[in-house]
């Protein structure tokens, strides 16, 4: 009989980029995949001996993280977050606990996304990064079925810590792709304007 370790992974966002903060944010319905990830100059070498001696310089170390699963409400925004750029949520119209965050790319300038500090492991070593930032944000949807998202991260090398503890998950809520719609220009100076209906099938 095998025993299995409990895993799991939590983040929090960084007040300034790189700079490491406790967890507040408990990652749930989904697989985190990370690896350290290193890279070495080693040069050719004219010797004039027989005997092996491989020159190596580290050039780069780095977390390389993958985070895979359903797509819920609450974690989404910390996605584009990283992703995209930092987004001031506002109240909608007739709304009193509601919040509106509105993602649009710049591009002129620089978007400045957020920075995380990413916890995982297991009952045995937990491992951590900070300056954790998106490469990639992918999106499927499938009819009937929760939105699927797989976002690639890049972040320091991790070094062994411990977990921050009496993290509550909290309620999430998946988002639904039947429910999702798709927006596209009128012209160029009125972006993502036009809605398209019964459009969507599979993506």
């Amino acid at each position: 009989m095998s025993e299995t370790a409990f895993k799991k992974a939590q983040m929090g966002q960084e007040t300034t980029r790189g700079t490491k903060v406790v967890a507040d944010i408990v990652l749930v319905d989904g697989i985190l995949t990370a690896n350290p990830d290193f890279s070495f100059s080693i040069p050719a070498e004219d010797r004039n001996s027989l005997a092996e001696r491989h020159t190596r310089t580290l050039v780069r170390q780095e977390a390389a993280l993958r985070w895979e699963g359903p797509c819920n409400f609450e974690d989404v925004i910390h996605w584009l977050l990283m992703s995209v750029k930092l987004v001031t949520p506002t109240t909608p119209v007739g709304g009193t606990n509601s919040r509106l965050w509105s993602f649009v790319p710049r591009m002129s300038v620089l978007s400045a996304p957020i920075s995380y500090s990413v916890e995982w492991g297991d009952d045995d070593q937990e491992l951590e990064a900070e300056f954790v930032m998106a490469r990639s944000v992918t999106f499927r949807f499938t009819m009937d079925q929760p939105v699927q998202v797989t976002v690639d991260m890049f972040g320091r090398a991790p070094t062994k810590d411990t977990f921050t503890a009496s993290l509550v998950a909290g309620t999430k809520e998946e988002i639904i792709a039947t429910k999702a719609q798709i927006w596209i220009d009128g012209t160029w100076a009125t972006l993502g304007t036009t809605v398209k209906s019964n459009f969507l099938r599979s993506a």
